[in-house]
């Protein structure tokens, strides 16, 4: 079944794949994105559920960071 990408979903995956090592802290993509926390917690969790990336738990602070699949 093939999957359809919302503008938001492609705006996260373009935007990691501008960053060096395809990845980013949560908090910081929202900044960058001018996006509320919220939000962005919703499209990185359903990107994650789709397996188009991979969010991981941070031992600073309790922070996730959004990785891009490759």
């Amino acid at each position: 079944m093939r999957k359809v990408l919302s503008k938001s979903d492609f705006t996260v995956l373009s935007h990691l794949s501008t960053q060096a090592n395809e990845s980013l802290i949560q908090r910081e993509l929202a900044d960058e994105l001018d996006w509320d926390s919220g939000y962005t917690s919703r499209v990185v969790s359903r990107l994650a559920e789709s397996e188009l990336l991979v969010r991981e738990q941070q031992p600073i602070r309790g922070t996730n960071t959004a990785r891009r699949r490759c």
